[in-house]
């Protein structure tokens, strides 16, 4: 069955108003679904969500001592091969429905036709309005509303485009080989016409740069895909060579290959497939190596894995097309029924290391603050008659992911760098929750290593700001956007690939430059970093808090002892100690348990452990079991780590209320907490809600309104219990990163930022109030 001839007609405005018009605007809506689901995702991450903003604002920004030119080149390079996929496969299965249901109806002839040119014109047209919606980083700026009026109005735009071209190719008075050398000059002048005007624009490299480098690319497409058109239909470059008839009844391979080469240019069949090989290459070895996924950078890579995965999504629409069936409802299938014999999130944990650092034998709370109490530097202070009460300050840290961490290890280097060592002596325990417990492990790996930083003459503040200002992103969607879409169908790539949880630790431990100083430091073993029993240990208590997910039980990774053996010191409120969980054979990486208790939904799976413990069966006999526990998020639960911090100090002022051992400090400690914040304030709505959502959604509101505030009613719990200690608020100091007079930006939560990102929260630390008090208090302290 031949093809029919591509139509050059486009919808005229009174058409917009006729039934039949939007009825096959519907049918094209489902046919050219897979595109038109990424131009959304696009319009969804990049004008919506702060996080996708600060990722097109890395593209145009020049930080000192790296050379950007390459990754704007990569952004560039990544659109056009979006936006060449979304126009070549669309078209190709545009091509396969008119073979297998010939419609002659016009005006489905033209959705046909137009819907593959218009859809890839529409990703330039989105990601060029998303640059006008950088308000908070001082680019130029238009109105969202304006931004959606002007995303409708392109079509007038490309309407415009393509009658201007159509009319300046047009065969006209010319011989038809003179025409066809116009055209393929026409075409030869356009291409390099782009390429240096492209070059000179990267070469600029400015915001304006930019928006001009996508209207060529948007004036250049229409042009060259009208060209492609004329030649093809005015010449026999797209005539078919000894190519085989097929009928929609025939063999699926014969239908496939006929589509695809009949009344086409070979040389364009050969052009696609080359260029979607380079960029699957590109897209694998984002997968494979974390260096060239961190040279990548995450915003060419989003649009680079958008045409990677149109790709296969209409392949798999092809297919349907071609069968008439449904293969991606197979595919769901398929995925569900290996989802559950294959588990792709198992935690592949090491063997332990050093056998006598063992999990069992951590320090108690109890012994942990006698060896705390201990130290000869603190007996000193302890025994002069004439000191006042001894500072011992809790520290917890909200999630919120590289803004959390970077905040809270760049507030917390900064008090130490400038107490000159002295707040670490004062510092009890570093509780925290997602990106919270980033910023603590920061700090405690360069507590750590504070010998290490004196020899190579380093501040905590610089190797912090080093080490937190990595990508830790690109490398963990590659997997996200990769392999764990895949690993559902595919089960054998559990052996080939990790997942995005654990990408997502390697790239915490390896995503820095080599020569950063905590460059592999989180690869560390959890073993190395605990108590024992008997041992003198001069690091603070850290707490990474996490989530069971089956009941929702509060769980922490710390180096001390969580675990209770009875009433007598169950300090911590039966909460889950997941090393415990793990035996003395295995151990886990400090890189892991971070992650664990930063995943938060869809960037980072639901980590599994499994462990296997003695149940009684009818006999009487015992029998081993496995169980399987997964740990996300411990924002879930605990957004702050209030409720250990909480545990901890009511336990401690009972050792010394109550026990002889303690009771001479009772009166020598004064307990302090820093809440080191970063939670964008939202102000609570409280209208009336639609009826219908009160009949469907009412618990689900419910329960998502509750999260936000157990964390409030646990960090209230906190302050007041200190209140009633001390009878005032000073001991209990939150430092928000956005109590900030002079600035309004608002933060993303990702984990990679922009400088300028980066800039405004280092001039909020130096103004923000509570810091600047409660650093006059450290620097008063003995």
């Amino acid at each position: 069955m031949p093809l029919s001839k591509e139509n050059r007609r486009l919808l005229l405005l009174g058409e917009f108003f006729v039934t039949h018009t939007w009825r096959n605007l519907i049918r094209s809506l489902w046919l050219f679904f897979p595109a038109i689901l990424f131009i959304v995702l696009a319009y969804f991450i990049f004008w919506i969500l702060p996080q996708g903003k600060d990722l097109m604002v890395i593209t145009l920004e020049n930080p000192k001592g790296k050379t950007s030119l390459l990754e704007f080149f990569s952004f560039i390079i990544a659109l056009i091969f979006w936006v060449y996929v979304t126009w070549y496969s669309t078209r190709i299965v545009a091509r396969a429905k008119y073979f297998q249901e010939k419609d002659n109806d016009t005006v489905w002839e033209i959705f046909r036709v137009q819907a593959p040119r218009i859809l890839a014109f529409t990703c330039i047209t989105v990601l060029l309005l998303a640059f006008f919606q950088l308000g908070d980083y001082s680019y130029p700026h238009l109105s969202f509303g304006l931004c959606n009026l002007l995303l409708i109005l392109s079509y007038g735009w490309y309407y415009f485009l393509y009658k201007t071209w159509s009319g300046y190719i047009r065969q006209g008075k010319r011989e038809k080989n003179q025409w066809i050398i116009f055209l393929k000059q026409t075409r030869s002048a356009a291409f390099w016409s782009l390429v240096w005007f492209g070059l000179i624009m990267m070469w600029l490299k400015s915001f304006w740069s930019v928006i001009l480098m996508l209207l060529a690319l948007q004036i250049g497409l229409v042009l060259l895909m009208l060209v492609r058109r004329e030649i093809d239909e005015a010449s026999t470059e797209g005539e078919s060579q000894n190519l085989k008839p097929a009928t929609p009844k025939g063999s699926l391979w014969q239908k496939m290959k006929y589509i695809i080469l009949h009344d086409e240019n070979r040389n364009y069949v050969r052009l696609f497939m080359i260029i979607s090989t380079i960029g699957l290459c590109i897209y694998l070895a984002c997968i494979v190596w974390i260096r060239f996924a961190v040279f990548i950078g995450p915003f060419p890579f989003l649009l680079l894995a958008f045409g990677v995965l149109l790709g296969a999504g209409n392949i798999i629409t092809y297919l349907s097309v071609l069968q008439r069936f449904n293969f991606h409802l197979v595919l769901f299938v398929v995925a569900y029924l290996f989802g559950k014999k294959f588990d792709s999130h198992i935690l592949k944990l090491p063997e332990k290391e050093i056998s006598q650092a063992k999990f069992s034998q951590r320090q108690n709370l109890k012994e942990y603050f006698y060896q705390w109490l201990k130290d000869d530097e603190r007996q000193k202070i302890f025994s002069d008659s004439n000191s006042s009460k001894y500072p011992v300050y809790f520290v917890m840290a909200n999630g919120g992911a590289s803004r959390a961490g970077y905040w809270t290890s760049s507030l917390l280097s900064k008090m130490e760098d400038s107490s000159k060592g002295n707040f670490s002596k004062h510092l009890f325990c570093l509780s925290g929750a997602s990106g919270g417990s980033v910023g603590n492990a920061t700090f405690f790996s360069l507590l750590r290593a504070k010998n290490q930083l004196q020899k190579n003459n380093l501040t905590l503040t610089d190797a912090s700001t080093q080490y937190l200002k990595s990508d830790f992103l690109t490398f963990t969607i590659s997997h996200l956007l990769g392999p764990d879409i895949f690993r559902n169908f595919l089960p054998f790539l559990n052996s080939l690939e990790i997942d995005r949880g654990r990408a997502l630790a390697l790239s915490l431990e390896k995503a820095p430059a080599k020569n950063s100083f905590l460059y592999d430091s989180f690869a560390v073993k959890f073993s190395s970093l605990i108590t024992q029993k008997g041992q003198s240990y001069s690091l603070p208590v850290l707490c990474i808090n996490a989530t069971r997910m089956s009941d929702g039980a509060p769980s922490v990774f710390s180096n001390i002892l969580i675990e209770n053996n009875g009433m007598r010191d169950n300090y911590f409120n039966n909460r889950i100690d997941i090393l415990s969980k793990l035996g003395e054979s295995r151990d886990i990486k400090l890189s892991t348990a971070v992650v664990l208790g930063a995943s938060f939904p869809y960037i980072s799976p639901a980590g599994r452990i499994d462990n296997t413990y003695l149940s009684k069966n009818k006999k009487g006999g015992w029998k081993e079991k496995k169980e399987s526990q997964y740990f996300v998020d411990g924002g879930y639960f605990d957004n702050s780590g209030a409720g250990v911090v909480n545990e901890m100090i009511t336990a401690l002022q009972n050792m010394m209320e109550k026990d002889s051992l303690f009771s001479p400090y009772k009166n020598k400690l004064e307990f302090y907490v820093i809440h080191i914040m970063n939670t964008d304030p939202k102000k609570e709505k409280r209208d009336a809600i639609n009826s219908l959502t009160n009949d469907l959604l009412a618990p689900a509101k419910t329960i998502m309104g509750s999260y936000g505030k157990q964390t409030s009613i646990n960090d209230q719990r906190l302050k007041y219990y200190l209140y009633t200690l001390y009878n005032d608020e000073k001991h209990y100091t939150k430092i928000d990163l956005y109590d900030d007079a002079v600035s309004d930006f608002s933060y993303s939560m990702n984990w990679v930022f922009s400088e300028r990102q980066r800039d405004t929260m280092n001039a909020a630390l130096k103004r923000n109030t509570a810091f600047n008090n409660e650093m006059s208090r450290i620097l008063s302290m003995k």
